[in-house]
């Protein structure tokens, strides 16, 4: 992400830290595994080991694959092993359940900045 280059990942974590702390609130951490390249046990492992300190929630985001791209959507079986290990290990993990495309499609992005920002829903860095 863009944002990587500016900040790395310990001052991301700071920030992300400092803010819980600051606010009493949990962070929401999107996570998007790709098969092959983040979706292993050493890679839940990690995650825990990058987030255990951090009242946290994390939310799993299988990838739609796209022919233009190599990445490939990991299984839904790896997929529920990862949320599984993360919980595990005293991290809040959900999947996020498809989103009807026609619903996505017919949202403006102008209507879904002014949902985002009225209702606070994202840090914007």
């Amino acid at each position: 992400m863009p944002v990587n280059r500016k900040y790395n990942i310990q001052e991301l974590l700071s920030a992300c830290k400092y803010y819980e702390e600051e606010t009493g609130k949990r962070i929401s951490f999107e996570y998007a595994p790709i098969k092959g390249l983040n979706d292993s046990k050493n890679d839940a492992e990690r995650l825990v080991e990058l987030i255990r300190n951090i009242k946290s929630h994390v939310n799993l985001i299988p990838i739609n694959e796209i022919e233009e791209r190599t990445f490939r959507k990991t299984s839904n079986e790896n997929v529920i092993k990862f949320r599984d290990y993360l919980n595990d290990h005293g991290i809040v993990a959900t999947i996020r359940r498809k989103l009807r495309r026609r619903y996505r499609c017919s949202m403006s992005d102008n209507l879904e900045k002014r949902i985002l920002i009225k209702y606070n829903k994202y840090i914007i860095i």
